[in-house]
């Protein structure tokens, strides 16, 4: 199940351009919140549990996440339709969610609310052996 739903984006697209470009049933609008999310969770899943956080259903969903599916899949859907809606709009929209989910990647942005991992992927002091060379442990330093 998707955190966020086809009945979300009331508030980003007219009910019209979604039927028109999504031909009735065609479920392109579907298909571009499950691009968007998987996306995200790539970019943030190295910090984030985002099981958990993408498993929230109603009030208790992070709007922020939201906003960045919605802002992603409004872009991927729309590509498909680009005489219908201003897609530069949307292109700059798109572009800010992006840099947005690379400062959180990189940890120089941390959600309030969003579920850390006990345990971040890829920890500051942890090792990985690139070589057959030993490595020293930093840890504690």
């Amino acid at each position: 199940m998707s955190l966020v739903t086809t009945d979300d984006f009331t508030d980003s697209l007219y009910a019209e351009v979604i039927t028109t470009v999504d031909r009735d049933g065609d479920d392109l609008l579907q298909a571009a919140i499950d691009t968007a999310e998987e996306e995200i969770k790539d970019m943030i899943s190295n910090r984030y549990n985002v099981a958990t956080d993408f498993a929230k259903s109603g009030t208790a969903r992070n709007r922020y996440l939201m906003k960045l599916i919605k802002d992603l899949a409004v872009w991927e859907f729309l590509k498909v339709s680009s005489a219908l809606t201003n897609t530069d709009y949307w292109d700059r929209r798109q572009q800010d969610a992006r840099r947005d989910l690379l400062k959180i990647h990189d940890g120089r942005v941390i959600p309030a609310s969003w579920t850390l991992l006990t345990t971040p992927v890829n920890a500051p002091n942890t090792i990985e052996v690139v070589g057959s060379r030993t490595q020293r442990d930093l840890t504690g330093l």
